[in-house]
């Protein structure tokens, strides 16, 4: 279920915590990696939502287990990723690869980062700060990949009547990619991506659904 949103009260978060990203960062992604994965590589994307992360791997070739907590995303398994026995039914997998919800990603990443040969999520820029709660996390697993991407407007701006119909608008922060990726990627530890290079490269010219487009990125408006 991607995922990165403004500081909101709960009330006023996405159900289950869900912001879809769209397909464009999964390609920046693979392409700042440089490398092909081999031939029986196996992703997991946990917290799938719309499936916009699990698209872009299945379109390269690769095979793509997918979990969610809510049945309705049509996972391969309907699971509590935060739930230590939850790792244990999957069937074997090598990497993570997801837009975590932004509530519950160091409980997952506590769990993934230890059972896969590499982890790869969304999350906003000023995750990695040291805050309590998370220094430990951090401490023992620190990250060694981070790729820093153009805003994305996930939200809606309330209307009159308090429902989310209005304009798109953006979080408070951006998000990146954060990897843990020991030794398959020459990726610098920080790379950045402006709407203008991504447009030269990526095969996806419009977000699952629609959503949102890149902010103040015209070569991207109508993504």
């Amino acid at each position: 279920m991607p995922h990165a949103a403004a500081i909101t009260t709960a009330s006023d978060r996405h159900l289950l915590d869900r912001y879809d990203s769209p397909r464009w960062m999964t390609d920046t992604l693979l392409h700042a990696l440089k490398i092909r994965f081999p031939e029986g590589t196996v992703f997991l994307e946990c917290c799938v939502g719309g499936g916009s992360i699990a698209d872009v791997l299945k379109a390269s070739g690769y095979k793509v287990i997918t979990t969610d907590i809510d049945p309705a995303c049509n996972p391969h398994y309907v699971l509590d990723m935060t739930q230590e026995a939850s790792w244990v039914i999957l069937p074997p997998f090598d990497y993570v690869v997801s837009n975590l919800p932004f509530t519950v990603a160091d409980s997952i990443l506590r769990l993934a980062i230890p059972r896969s040969k590499g982890v790869m999520v969304l999350l906003r820029k000023t995750w990695d700060e040291a805050v309590e709660g998370r220094f430990d996390l951090l401490e023992q697993y620190p990250w060694s990949h981070k790729i820093s991407m153009p805003r994305f407007k996930f939200r809606r701006k309330k209307d009159a009547a308090g429902e989310r119909t209005g304009g798109w608008q953006t979080d408070s922060t951006p998000i990146d990619w954060f990897m843990w990726m020991p030794q398959e990627t020459s990726l610098p530890a920080f790379s950045i991506y402006s709407a203008q290079k991504i447009s030269r490269f990526s095969r996806f010219t419009q977000n699952p659904d629609q959503e949102a487009e890149v902010v103040d990125s015209p070569v991207l408006s109508n993504w």
